[in-house]
């Protein structure tokens, strides 16, 4: 075998092996939960919610502190600010209809979401 042929035949796997990585991580959805069924099992999950936006706080240091809220209850949520630079402004406003996918925290004896993705609905 020549050089040539192992390089083409390396590429060719990479390739492959990139293009399934890419059919997976897209095929990849989190369970959907009505926020007043989060409890203690779902602590350290990833979790997809959707509501309406109340109480925002928006921190010096860009962070975003709010609660989203369902026909089912209420949950305090925190977009890091890595994140919320990265979201349009319009996104995390009050009375907004949005959709979390974030990870269940315990903090200070309560329920909190922290974001990894958000949009608006």
């Amino acid at each position: 075998m020549n050089e040539r042929f192992i390089m083409r035949m390396c590429l060719i796997g990479s390739i492959i092996g990139i293009t399934g990585i890419l059919v997976i991580v897209s095929q990849m959805t989190y369970e959907t939960v009505n926020i007043g069924d989060i409890s203690d099992e779902t602590i350290g999950e990833t979790i997809n919610v959707s509501g309406i936006v109340t109480d925002k706080y928006v921190h010096e240091n860009g962070h975003i502190f709010f609660s989203i809220s369902d026909e089912t209850g209420s949950i305090k949520t925190v977009v890091w600010s890595d994140l919320a630079s990265s979201l349009p402004d319009e996104t995390i406003k009050e009375k907004n209809k949005i959709n979390v996918v974030g990870n269940v925290n315990l903090y200070e004896g309560e329920h909190e979401l922290i974001a990894k993705e958000v949009r608006l609905l």
